[in-house]
């Protein structure tokens, strides 16, 4: 699979540059901006992002449009290596929640051929990641939290049992904490050595508050606790997962159009090698589907 960079940054302080780049940061293109049609494409794809029922595919068009400068179409060049590829997406404010997971040239979603293999990366700059590969049982800590004093309640047993049954045979190993509470979660983290876990998966109710972006948990009275990004990122004590599951609704959703970090953003800046999160609100059927595929 080939490896590509989109980035957005500022070449002066008035004038943005996108630049993509190649295999071993070869420059392949790139085009000035300017702040006034940043702000509307981004106010454009998420008006049409935040309704009830988006048109996605006219969405995907519309991103890959504007990544897709019209005079070089560099990117319908590439698009159809037979090899696969993944495009690194690093950029700044409010071009960074965008949903660039629905890139479409237009017959489907590039993330979506499985003749053209394609995946999307939201990058935050800094953060590099060794892994090793080992000959042992993917390693899964999965944790449900449901209080009893928020509603509606989750039916944590049910996506645990979809998990449990899509795993079975598939050398797998599952590890449940059941106590739903950030000790809980730290003495999970404590008791294991470092790097144990290859997926901390986290499923409960979430959300973007006044405060920022906050993943409701329990207390030790089974009632809710708050937890942002910092909360979490402490109990780890710096002993990552290689990848952060939050199955709860609007983990991937920044805050003020972008000017503040989703929970997802805020957990790599702490340390994450990598976290995936929801954009927008989720049923409980449609994250346990979705968490047993994966």
């Amino acid at each position: 699979m080939k490896t590509y960079h989109l980035r957005v940054f500022p070449k002066t302080k008035e004038v943005p540059m996108l630049q993509f780049q190649g295999q071993d940061n070869k420059l392949i293109h790139e085009r000035p901006l300017d702040r006034e049609t940043i702000d509307q494409f981004s106010r454009d794809v998420e008006g049409e992002y935040r309704k009830v029922a988006p048109s996605l595919s006219r969405l995907g068009r519309l991103l890959y449009e504007w990544v897709d400068d019209p005079t070089q179409r560099w990117l319908a060049r590439i698009v159809n290596d037979p090899e696969g590829l993944a495009i690194h997406i690093d950029v700044e404010e409010r071009l960074r929640h965008l949903p660039w997971e629905l890139l479409s040239s237009g017959d489907s979603y590039l993330g979506a051929d499985s003749l053209r293999p394609f995946t999307p990366v939201r990058r935050v700059t800094g953060n590099t990641v060794s892994t090793e590969i080992a000959n042992r049982p993917l390693r899964v800590l999965f944790m449900a939290t449901s209080p009893e004093d928020v509603r509606p309640v989750l039916n944590f047993e049910a996506e645990e049992g979809m998990i449990l049954h899509a795993t079975r045979n598939q050398g797998i190993e599952l590890i449940v904490e059941e106590s739903g509470t950030l000790e809980g979660l730290q003495f999970m983290a404590e008791s294991f050595e470092r790097g144990y876990f290859d997926i901390f998966h986290l499923s409960g109710h979430a959300d973007v508050t006044k405060d920022g972006p906050r993943f409701i948990m329990e207390n030790d009275l089974g009632l809710h606790q708050d937890a942002p990004a910092q909360e979490i990122a402490r109990a780890f004590q710096g002993m990552w997962p290689r990848l952060i599951f939050l199955s709860g609704c609007k983990t991937g959703q920044a805050a003020d159009q972008g000017g503040l970090p989703s929970m997802s953003e805020a957990l790599v800046s702490a340390g994450a090698p990598a976290v995936l999160g929801w954009a927008l609100p989720v049923g409980d059927d449609a994250a346990s589907i979705l968490a047993s595929r994966l």
